[in-house]
Formats: structure tokens, sequence, C-alpha cells
């Protein structure tokens, strides 16, 4: 009788750890992916980076930079973190490059509803949404109680919500304006990862990019265009071009 009770205690303890894991964007102290700047790590290569606490392991590499205007540089990050592949939901968030892989510039993430805007549960942070930065490292935003800004980070990026009603316009501390308004959906009715990518990169000097995607609800890239008025020469990147098999 004892042993079938224990049985039945490791099944429910496994099974809700499982499924509160698989339905959490905030990140884990323990498995943050991005390089964190107050985490030590090992590596035996110049794009690899070995948690040794964890054992996770991030590779990040820079496939195309493009020097832009006021120093706004066109980059493209694609990154790896073992520790983001979550065993009972592998495909949530969705990844585009792969398995582990991420390859966007920048997104928002909710794992309670479709509304990023909203604070439904004022006693805690479970309802807020993540910011995920191209090197995969995530930050929570926290409601103010302002309307400006709604929603700041600890490392001072700011949001707000955006004029058509759909994603944040998020800044980060230098300045530069991240439309992240290309929702996703959830992907899961089990488990919902709701998303919103970046479509639109703007600088303090009103330089600014575009991102086209595949379509309406699609998170692979089909086309960026810088728009800078002293770089006549820089034409759009396409994914028959520059742009294929990244975001494939």
């Amino acid at each position: 009788m004892k042993n079938k009770s224990a049985k039945w205690l490791w099944a429910i303890l496994f099974s809700t750890t499982a499924i509160g894991h698989a339905q959490e964007a905030i990140p884990d102290f323990y498995k943050e992916p991005g390089i964190q700047p107050n985490r030590a790590f090992v590596n035996q290569s110049q794009n690899e980076n070995i948690d040794p606490f964890t054992g996770a392991l991030q590779r990040h590499y820079i496939d195309l930079r493009i020097p832009g205007n006021g120093g706004m540089d066109l980059t493209i990050v694609r990154s790896y973190n073992s520790s983001s592949v979550d065993p009972a939901n592998p495909t949530q968030p969705r990844m585009s490059a792969g398995l582990g892989w991420t390859l966007h510039f920048g997104r928002i993430l909710k794992s309670r509803n479709s509304y990023p805007c909203l604070n439904q549960n004022l006693e805690s942070v479970s309802d807020n949404p993540i910011l995920e930065l191209p090197d995969g490292s995530r930050q929570l935003l926290t409601f103010t109680g302002q309307n400006s800004p709604l929603m700041i980070t600890t490392q001072r990026w700011k949001a707000m919500c955006s004029t058509s009603g759909i994603g944040l316009v998020v800044t980060s501390p230098d300045g530069m304006v991240y439309d992240m308004t290309q929702a996703l959906g959830s992907g899961s009715t089990a488990n919902p990862m709701y998303e919103w990518h970046t479509k639109k990169i703007t600088d303090r000097n009103g330089n600014y990019i575009n991102i086209n995607y595949a379509s309406a609800s699609s998170a692979e890239i089909r086309s960026i265009r810088p728009v800078m008025e002293d770089l006549p020469h820089l034409h759009t990147l396409t994914q028959e071009k520059q742009l294929h098999g990244l975001a494939a």
C-alpha cells in the first residue's frame, strides 16, 4: 500500500512540474538563456559558452553584419541554448532555425494569455510578458502602474502598448525602438505560448529597418529592408539572397 501511494505521489509531482515548466516563459535563474552579466561561463571556442552550474551549452553566431548610419548596424544573430528545449513541450516557443536555435530581432513571450498590455494578476508576475533579445537572454517586463512607461525591466528596457493594439513597442536603454507587432498566436492549446516578433527597428536619427515575414502569423523572415538616407547602396536582403536558409 505504501509503495502504491509513493508511486502516485511521484507521478503527481512529476506531471505538475512538467506542465508548470512547459507553460512558463519567465526566465529561470538556474536555466536562464543568453549571456548574463552576473553569471560565469567557460568555453573552448570563441562562440561557445557553458554554464558550469547547469551544464547548459550556448553558441552564438553573427551570420551577417552591415555597418549602418549613425551606428545602426544591421546584425543577424543566430543563437543556440540547450536548456531552452523543454522535453515536455519541445516545440514551444517556436524555433524557426531548429530545436534549441533562435533567429530573430527580438520578441515578446507570454504564456498566460494573448494580452501583453494587460496584467490580470496584480499579486504575481506570472502574468507578465517577457522580453527576449536576439542572443536568447530574457528579461521580465514589470508593470509600473503608470501610463508611460507602462512596463520596464531591471536593465532599463521600456515597453508601451502598440497603437495598433497588437504587441508592444519596446525601447532599449540607448534609445532604439522595436515594434514587436508580428503576432504568432499560441501555437498550442495545451501549453500556449504567445509571441510577438519585431517588425521594425528605429534609431534616434529616424533611420529604420523593416522586417517582413512570410505571412501575418509566421516567424519566417522573408526580407529585411534598411532605410538609411546616407547609404543608398544598401539594398533589401531577401530570403532568395543573403537570408536563404537562415530562417526557413
